[in-house]
């Protein structure tokens, strides 16, 4: 709890800069939607608050709360930024990471339980400031020590997290089973849409319906067999194009192919070539769907890691891999997922790297 002399300097403090304050935010708002426009990703809502000066003073009230001056309460300033999908929250968390400075992360731990008012989701939050780069702007000098609370959640979060606060929810203190078990029935249906929702999403940016007049050629003419010829190059090219940008976006298979790079003390490396057969394999036998690819890296990741120590060694029988190709754990996934169903097609006819020509397989699988 702050002492009543410094909440009132406190209090004061905020009246005077308050209008700097709202600055702030404007131009942090204004700078996030930049930066969404400029990497291709559509939200549904960017929006900011400036903390009312009664809620302030309920924090500095708090037992837990120590600070001698405004600049050091980091939610002042509250940016939200709301999602259309889910998946969209950790590519979305890494435009932040590189923009800003971080001086907090409150972020969710996939392999942890999660509660059952969150439906497999903690609020994700960072607190932030300017990089040193922008501050050296003369238009940004004034705001050396501001700070803000930037806030991401999907649509479905923000719909469920605004209507408990509507009926007033906000603690499962002395809360009935009963009712427990009704709330966690929506929570969980609106965890499922979520996902869903991605995997609809992968699914029709990588469909390539046939047109109405393809649909009414004739048979066994030069004319519908160049049509369909056409459709199949079409598609293939479409997947590759599909699983290139699912590559560069995902923050997810990024942070795969890196740990299975660095278990194997490799490298590593963008082979056009190898996204081609990757992707003409994936789309062939089916057992890897784009749509959920995220959600299965996540799921199966120590089984990806193990297996992709296994494979590696012997693929490159004792002599450690120079580079592995991006794009290796999808690789991995999907051999993985061969071999445990018995289906016989294993992509083994695909190089995921170059080796060198000496040295032994590193095992230290263990740390992973």
């Amino acid at each position: 709890m702050v002492d009543e002399k410094v909440v009132a300097t406190i209090l004061e403090q905020f009246d005077e800069q308050r209008d700097l304050y709202i600055d702030f935010m404007n131009r942090q708002v204004a700078l996030l939607q930049e930066f969404l426009k400029e990497s291709g990703y559509e939200v549904h809502a960017v929006t900011g608050r400036i903390k009312q000066r009664d809620s302030i003073k309920r924090k500095l009230s708090h037992p837990d709360t120590s600070c001698d001056s405004v600049k050091q309460i980091s939610d002042v300033i509250g940016i939200r930024i709301i999602t259309f999908f889910e998946e969209d929250v950790e590519r979305i968390s890494e435009i932040i990471r590189n923009e800003f400075r971080v001086i907090e992360a409150h972020l969710t731990d996939d392999d942890q339980m999660v509660g059952i008012d969150r439906f497999g989701y903690d609020p994700r939050y960072y607190v932030i400031s300017l990089p040193e780069s922008r501050l050296k702007l003369i238009e940004y000098r004034r705001f050396k020590e501001f700070r803000a609370e930037i806030q991401i959640r999907s649509l479905l979060q923000h719909v469920w997290a605004e209507m408990q606060q509507q009926m007033g929810f906000s603690s499962w203190n002395n809360f009935p089973a009963q009712r427990r078990r009704h709330f966690a029935r929506i929570a969980h249906l609106l965890e499922l849409t979520d996902t869903e929702l991605n995997s609809l999403r992968q699914f029709l940016h990588n469909h390539v319906p046939e047109s109405e007049g393809q649909k009414a050629g004739g048979q066994g003419n030069d004319t519908t067999t160049a049509a369909k010829t056409n459709r199949k190059g079409q598609k293939a090219a479409a997947e590759v194009g599909t699983l290139a940008q699912l590559l560069q976006n995902s923050a997810t298979i990024r942070e795969m192919d890196e740990q299975i790079a660095s278990m194997a003390r490799a490298k590593l490396g963008d082979n056009p070539e190898f996204i081609t057969q990757l992707s003409l394999w994936i789309e062939k036998n089916g057992i890897v769907r784009l749509g959920s690819v995220e959600n299965e890296l996540r799921s199966e990741r120590q089984t990806i890691l193990s297996f992709a120590k296994k494979h590696l060694s012997e693929r490159f029988a004792g002599k450690p891999p120079l580079r592995l190709w991006r794009g290796i754990s999808i690789y991995m996934l999907g051999a993985a997922l061969a071999i445990s169903k018995g289906s016989g097609i294993s992509p083994e006819h695909l190089s995921p790297g170059d080796a060198t020509g000496e040295g032994v397989f590193v095992d230290d699988i263990e740390r992973w």
